[in-house]
Protein backbone atom coordinates (compact mmCIF):
# COMPACT_ATOMS: atom_id res chain seq x y z
CA UNK A 1 0.00 0.00 0.00
CA UNK A 2 1.37 3.40 -1.01
CA UNK A 3 0.02 6.65 0.40
CA UNK A 4 -0.62 9.84 -1.53
CA UNK A 5 -0.17 12.94 0.63
CA UNK A 6 -0.82 16.64 0.72
CA UNK A 7 0.09 19.09 3.48
CA UNK A 8 -2.46 20.74 5.75
CA UNK A 9 -1.93 23.21 8.56
CA UNK A 10 -3.01 22.09 12.02
CA UNK A 11 -4.80 24.25 14.63
CA UNK A 12 -1.51 25.99 15.45
CA UNK A 13 -0.86 26.68 11.75
CA UNK A 14 1.91 24.08 11.65
CA UNK A 15 2.27 21.93 8.53
CA UNK A 16 1.44 18.23 8.75
CA UNK A 17 1.16 15.43 6.23
CA UNK A 18 -2.38 14.43 5.33
CA UNK A 19 -3.18 11.14 3.62
CA UNK A 20 -5.36 11.89 0.60
CA UNK A 21 -5.68 8.30 -0.53
CA UNK A 22 -3.97 4.94 -0.56
CA UNK A 23 -2.99 3.05 -3.69
CA UNK A 24 -2.96 -0.73 -3.51
CA UNK A 25 0.46 -1.38 -5.02
CA UNK A 26 3.71 -2.87 -3.86
CA UNK A 27 6.04 0.09 -3.41
CA UNK A 28 9.15 -1.94 -2.65
CA UNK A 29 12.42 -1.44 -4.52
CA UNK A 30 10.88 -0.03 -7.70
CA UNK A 31 12.64 1.19 -10.83
CA UNK A 32 12.16 4.55 -12.50
CA UNK A 33 10.15 2.83 -15.24
CA UNK A 34 7.83 1.26 -12.64
CA UNK A 35 7.36 4.62 -10.92
CA UNK A 36 6.41 6.21 -14.26
CA UNK A 37 3.90 3.38 -14.79
CA UNK A 38 2.37 4.14 -11.37
CA UNK A 39 2.01 7.85 -12.17
CA UNK A 40 0.48 7.08 -15.56
CA UNK A 41 -1.93 4.48 -14.20
CA UNK A 42 -3.14 6.31 -11.09
CA UNK A 43 -2.66 9.99 -12.03
CA UNK A 44 -2.88 9.96 -15.88
CA UNK A 45 0.41 11.87 -16.12
CA UNK A 46 0.92 11.03 -19.77
CA UNK A 47 -2.29 12.75 -20.94
CA UNK A 48 -2.99 15.66 -18.56
CA UNK A 49 -3.76 18.94 -20.33
CA UNK A 50 -1.59 21.11 -18.08
CA UNK A 51 1.75 20.44 -16.44
CA UNK A 52 1.68 18.65 -13.10
CA UNK A 53 4.67 17.86 -10.92
CA UNK A 54 4.83 14.93 -8.55
CA UNK A 55 7.52 13.90 -6.14
CA UNK A 56 7.97 10.30 -5.05
CA UNK A 57 9.87 9.92 -1.81
CA UNK A 58 11.78 6.74 -1.02
CA UNK A 59 13.53 5.28 1.99
CA UNK A 60 17.18 4.26 1.74
CA UNK A 61 16.24 0.93 0.12
CA UNK A 62 14.04 2.49 -2.61
CA UNK A 63 10.74 1.60 -0.95
CA UNK A 64 8.13 4.28 -1.64
CA UNK A 65 7.42 6.45 1.40
CA UNK A 66 4.82 8.56 -0.37
CA UNK A 67 3.64 10.33 -3.49
CA UNK A 68 3.19 14.09 -3.39
CA UNK A 69 1.61 16.51 -5.88
CA UNK A 70 3.94 19.51 -5.66
CA UNK A 71 2.68 21.75 -8.45
CA UNK A 72 0.00 22.29 -11.08
CA UNK A 73 0.98 24.69 -13.83
CA UNK A 74 -0.18 25.75 -17.25
CA UNK A 75 0.02 24.09 -20.64
CA UNK A 76 3.73 24.85 -20.94
CA UNK A 77 5.21 25.48 -17.49
CA UNK A 78 5.03 24.22 -13.93
CA UNK A 79 6.26 26.34 -11.03
CA UNK A 80 8.35 24.75 -8.30
CA UNK A 81 8.89 26.25 -4.89
CA UNK A 82 11.82 24.89 -2.92
CA UNK A 83 10.12 25.65 0.37
CA UNK A 84 7.10 23.50 -0.50
CA UNK A 85 9.25 20.67 -1.77
CA UNK A 86 11.40 20.85 1.39
CA UNK A 87 8.25 20.49 3.53
CA UNK A 88 7.27 17.26 1.78
CA UNK A 89 10.78 15.87 2.00
CA UNK A 90 11.29 16.71 5.67
CA UNK A 91 7.81 15.88 6.98
CA UNK A 92 7.83 12.49 5.27
CA UNK A 93 11.34 11.49 6.33
CA UNK A 94 12.35 10.87 2.72
CA UNK A 95 15.92 9.60 2.19
CA UNK A 96 15.89 10.01 -1.61
CA UNK A 97 13.44 11.21 -4.21
CA UNK A 98 12.58 11.58 -7.86
CA UNK A 99 10.77 14.60 -9.28
CA UNK A 100 8.37 14.06 -12.20
CA UNK A 101 6.52 16.44 -14.46
CA UNK A 102 4.56 16.02 -17.64
CA UNK A 103 4.72 17.70 -21.03
CA UNK A 104 1.10 17.99 -22.24
CA UNK A 105 2.03 18.38 -25.90
CA UNK A 106 3.89 15.09 -26.07
CA UNK A 107 7.47 16.27 -26.43
CA UNK A 108 10.32 14.74 -24.49
CA UNK A 109 12.62 17.70 -25.18
CA UNK A 110 14.44 19.09 -22.17
CA UNK A 111 13.86 22.84 -21.97
CA UNK A 112 16.18 25.35 -20.33
CA UNK A 113 13.47 25.78 -17.67
CA UNK A 114 13.53 22.00 -17.03
CA UNK A 115 17.31 22.17 -16.53
CA UNK A 116 17.12 25.25 -14.28
CA UNK A 117 14.50 23.61 -12.07
CA UNK A 118 16.56 20.43 -11.86
CA UNK A 119 19.66 22.37 -10.75
CA UNK A 120 17.62 24.30 -8.16
CA UNK A 121 16.12 21.10 -6.74
CA UNK A 122 19.54 19.44 -6.75
CA UNK A 123 20.94 22.34 -4.68
CA UNK A 124 18.01 22.03 -2.25
CA UNK A 125 18.58 18.29 -1.90
CA UNK A 126 22.28 18.83 -1.20
CA UNK A 127 21.44 21.41 1.47
CA UNK A 128 18.95 19.02 3.12
CA UNK A 129 21.31 16.04 2.68
CA UNK A 130 18.61 14.09 0.83
CA UNK A 131 19.53 12.22 -2.35
CA UNK A 132 17.98 13.63 -5.51
CA UNK A 133 17.91 10.68 -7.91
CA UNK A 134 16.65 12.37 -11.06
CA UNK A 135 14.01 14.54 -12.68
CA UNK A 136 11.72 12.75 -15.15
CA UNK A 137 9.61 14.15 -17.99
CA UNK A 138 6.49 12.15 -18.88
CA UNK A 139 4.41 12.59 -22.03
CA UNK A 140 2.07 10.56 -24.21
CA UNK A 141 5.13 9.67 -26.30
CA UNK A 142 7.22 8.22 -23.48
CA UNK A 143 9.40 9.44 -20.65
CA UNK A 144 12.92 10.69 -20.16
CA UNK A 145 15.30 11.27 -17.28
CA UNK A 146 16.87 14.72 -17.40
CA UNK A 147 20.00 13.86 -15.45
CA UNK A 148 20.52 10.17 -16.15
CA UNK A 149 19.78 10.37 -19.86
CA UNK A 150 17.53 7.30 -19.71
CA UNK A 151 14.68 7.55 -22.21
CA UNK A 152 11.79 5.33 -23.19
CA UNK A 153 9.48 6.07 -26.09
CA UNK A 154 6.08 4.37 -26.24
CA UNK A 155 4.95 2.58 -29.36
CA UNK A 156 1.53 1.37 -30.49
CA UNK A 157 1.84 -1.91 -28.58
CA UNK A 158 2.42 -0.16 -25.24
CA UNK A 159 -1.28 0.57 -24.98
CA UNK A 160 -0.94 4.24 -24.12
Amino acid sequence: MVRVYNILNDDKNQPKLNVQREIDIDGRDISIEESVDILNEYFDMYCLDVEHAYLIGFDNQMNIIGIFLVSIGTSDICYFYNRSIAKYLLLSGTDRFILYHNHPYGTLDISSNDKNIMFSIKALANLLEIEFIDSVIISRNGWRCIEGGQCYEYDEEDGI
